[in-house]
């Protein structure tokens, strides 16, 4: 071996770790990424499917009692966690727009109440025929729930505005 080849290997060895370390690192960061990308895509989930809830338990609460006073009353209020797991998330929905949830987690806002939608008047059920006579009226009440979930320093909103037809009774 000649003596000014000596070292030439520590040299190309010293190289090739460098080229390794890169490569690791690189894959590391992305590993990284699309493992925030993934829990993001959960949260904005999780957030989607509460607000989906409140807006099915709201929808409940029309349905079990259709009443002008008791569904202009009613509010929802609700504060958990994903899966009932603290660490996966903590989630809070409430009746009213996304504004209102800023207000209402800012301290300075109540949750809102469901109320008549104005616009047009509900037509009939299919195959029921509302004369002179009848004391049915059909309403079409406009629901808004909006949702946060928040976990570690990420969050994601989601605001549902729905129409819940229902049939109101004003008397016998």
């Amino acid at each position: 071996m000649k003596k000014e080849e000596q070292g030439s290997i520590l040299i190309v060895v010293i190289i090739v770790s460098l080229l390794l370390s890169i490569a690791i690192m690189t894959g590391l960061s992305m590993s990284n990424d699309e493992m925030k990308a993934t829990d993001q895509y959960y949260i904005k989930k999780a957030t989607f499917y509460n607000t989906n809830a409140g807006l099915e338990d709201v929808r409940s609460e029309i349905y079990r009692d259709p009443s002008l006073n008791a569904v202009q009353g009613i509010t929802r209020e609700k504060n958990g966690t994903i899966d009932g797991n603290e660490n996966k998330g903590k989630t809070i929905s409430i009746t009213g727009t996304l504004e209102d949830l800023d207000k209402y987690l800012n301290g300075s806002g109540a949750v809102s109440h469901v109320k008549p939608f104005n616009g047009f008047v509900a037509p009939p059920m299919p195959g029921m025929s509302l004369g002179t006579g009848t004391t049915v009226t059909p309403v079409i009440w406009n629901v808004t729930i909006s949702s946060v979930t928040k976990k570690a320093k990420r969050q994601a909103f989601c605001e549902i505005n729905a129409g819940v037809y229902s049939l109101m009774t004003t008397g016998y």
